[in-house]
């Protein structure tokens, strides 16, 4: 691990496999944890990573090549030659950035780590961005199996939501069928009813997909 943190690539890389393999102890290395007293690293150090790579998961999105593989890292415009950016969260009181920070020590073998006032916002983003209540009754591995990028709770989520889809768009046909039916009758006597069957199934259709799409938004997908 030493080594691969010599690079801002190698930081993240390595973060991001620790917390894949569910490795929280050693995703902590990957942090700055110099602001928590000491006796409370050991504790805290992994429950921030887990949160960190929620936060990353749900927010930030990654790619290992737009970080530098040099020790030195690279110039990034309005950040100090020892920052790099991991990325952006979009928060309810503005944009928060994710840092790296190149360690104090010998120059051939100083750390990157994620900085000290990154870890410190990590709790905040993690209310905000994190799993919300879903978090507090389902077992970890419901966030951290994943399959095309998606978590095991978003795969659940989304086959209930579309049998709740499809059946929100059979009950809303029928109710707007049984108040508007009427009316289409009277104005078209002749061709109400051909109409009203023509309308059944994009109405349907509409209602269905209108619910999905809304609900979707929810699972962040």
């Amino acid at each position: 691990e030493a080594s691969e943190q010599q690079t801002p690539r190698g930081t993240i890389a390595g973060f991001l496999d620790a917390t894949a393999r569910r490795d929280y102890a050693r995703a902590a290395e990957y942090l700055d944890l110099s602001r928590i007293p000491r006796a409370h690293r050991a504790e805290q150090g992994p429950v921030l990573a887990r949160e960190l790579r929620v936060v990353i998961d749900q927010a930030v999105p990654i790619d290992l090549e737009d970080f530098s593989d040099q020790p030195a890292g690279s110039p990034q415009e309005g950040l100090p030659p020892d920052r790099a950016l991991v990325g952006v969260a979009p928060t309810k009181t503005g944009e928060t950035q994710l840092l790296l920070q190149r360690m104090p020590g010998p120059e051939n073998g100083r750390k990157w780590k994620v900085a000290a006032p990154t870890v410190a916002q990590i709790p905040r983003l993690s209310r905000q961005l994190g799993y919300g209540p879903l978090a507090n009754y389902l077992p970890p591995a419901f966030f951290e199996i994943r399959f095309l990028e998606l978590a095991l709770w978003q795969w659940l989520a989304l086959f209930v939501l579309v049998l709740l889809a499809s059946a929100i768009g059979w009950i809303g046909t029928v109710l707007t069928l049984r108040v508007f039916g009427p009316i289409v009758r009277r104005a078209a006597p002749v061709l109400g009813d051909q109409l009203l069957t023509v309308l059944v199934g994009p109405l349907r259709l509409t209602l269905g997909l209108t619910a999905f799409f809304l609900g979707s938004g929810l699972l962040n997908l």
